[in-house]
């Protein structure tokens, strides 16, 4: 399922395009330069005839097994028009809070700093391992596109009139203020070998599930903390489009089709209320040498999606090390940037949809282990605006029939700008 993250990009937003009918209001790719903000509508347009081009390609060279992927129209009408009047309905909240998001020169002019972000989750991208070699299942692919604007916004005139925009903020003003929106989908699957039907005992297998969401946080900055409040809303089961996403990327990447979709944990709306805390304990050199910072951090989060508490950290080491979350700071530093990373965290799972199903009649379910522990490795270089990064995780067993652990890498890009 190594090309997953592009699917899933490209049927959110089409999904969001059939509803919207708007392309320039849909789409959360912000810029306050020409080179950013031209990349709006005709550009945009541009990019989903390439995705209908691709879908017909396919359609030429790989007809007629294809042929369960293409036909009906595109991804996004054959999920739209597949779905219930519930189904349907549940997308809304997703598309309303994606047209609360300024347009890009909107952003650029009343916020003056911002950037955006995208991380592709899938363990194809365990590239320690042979490329035959790569586990498909449990956590199998995550897709998360954020826009973060160095400014309050709306929340911010209402709860924290007396703390600056960080794109106002001096260094030593004791918080700033930003805002985040990120649109999210997250795909768990058993191991294809052990598929619902197929083998005995396939009822103590991860539950297929799908996740798709839309996020909104709060954030509050500075040289020595950094305080995030968000709230997610989104929907599971057929809506989230897994069976979609997944088909499509093992379709185009010629691998095996997956089956037993129809087994995912049911249709439910999703409510996510989260908050983290992060503290900048140690931090040395940097600048215009060698560097490192560590910054432990605690969050819990409240919602039928999940409902967990963790206390984590995370270290860095590198090269002209820059500040890990202050724009303030970014002011000063350097054009050229790299860094090793590493993280461990410990959560208590209170509830986890993927592995408990829905709260009302859930029809999958597994016994979900309550202690879960995590850590990740990484390897990251920012050139002037620009950031790229690849991280590997690694997550202990998660509920008591599955696997000792779980593995799967992320590829990060983003855009930075600081004034």
């Amino acid at each position: 399922m190594g090309i997953a993250g592009c699917s899933t990009c490209f049927l959110v937003l089409e999904l969001v395009l059939s509803h919207t009918g708007n392309v320039e209001r849909a789409v959360a790719f912000p810029g306050s330069d020409a080179k950013i903000a031209a990349f709006t509508s005709r550009p945009l347009a541009g990019l989903l005839a390439v995705r209908h081009r691709i879908r017909e390609d396919d359609h030429e060279r790989f007809a007629p097994n294809a042929e369960a992927v293409v036909r009906g129209g595109s991804a996004a009408s054959r999920l739209r028009h597949g779905l219930s009047p519930a189904g349907r309905s549940a997308l809304l909240p997703l598309t309303a809070m994606l047209l609360a998001v300024p347009a890009p020169r909107a952003v650029a002019q009343a916020q003056g700093g911002w950037f955006p972000r995208l991380q592709l989750d899938n363990d194809y991208y365990n590239f320690w391992r042979w490329h035959t070699n790569r586990p498909d299942e449990e956590y199998t692919n995550g897709v998360r596109a954020t826009l973060t604007s160095h400014g309050g916004s709306w929340w911010g005139d209402r709860f924290a009139r007396d703390v600056p925009d960080c794109t106002e903020a001096r260094r030593d003003a004791r918080a700033c203020r930003a805002t985040t929106v990120t649109i999210g989908q997250e795909l768990f699957t058993p191991h294809l070998d052990r598929a619902p039907h197929l083998v005995t005992g396939w009822e103590q297998e991860r539950p297929y599930h799908a996740w798709l969401y839309a996020t909104g946080a709060a954030l509050m900055v500075s040289e020595r903390s950094r305080r995030e409040l968000s709230f997610s809303l989104g929907v599971t089961g057929p809506p989230a489009g897994g069976a979609l996403a997944q088909g499509l990327a093992h379709q185009i990447g010629f691998s095996e089709a997956p089956t037993g979709w129809e087994t995912q944990i049911g249709f439910e709306p999703g409510v996510l209320a989260a908050y983290r805390y992060s503290l900048l304990a140690l931090r040395g050199g940097g600048g215009r040498g060698a560097g490192f910072d560590v910054a432990p951090e605690v969050a819990v989060s409240i919602g039928n999606v999940r409902s967990h508490a963790e206390l984590g950290a995370t270290a860095r080491v590198g090269w002209r090390l820059s500040h890990p979350w202050s724009p303030a700071a970014w002011r000063e530093r350097a054009p050229l940037e790299w860094w090793l990373s590493a993280a461990g965290r410990v959560s208590y799972v209170a509830r986890d949809m993927s592995l408990d199903g829905t709260l009302r009649r859930p029809a999958r379910r597994v016994e979900r282990v309550p202690v879960v522990r995590q850590y990740r490795f990484g390897v990251g270089i920012r050139v002037k605006h620009l950031t790229l990064e690849y991280l590997a995780t690694t997550r202990s067993r998660e509920y008591r029939s599955g696997p000792g652990h779980h593995a799967w890498g992320s590829i990060v890009a983003g855009a930075t700008v600081a004034r």
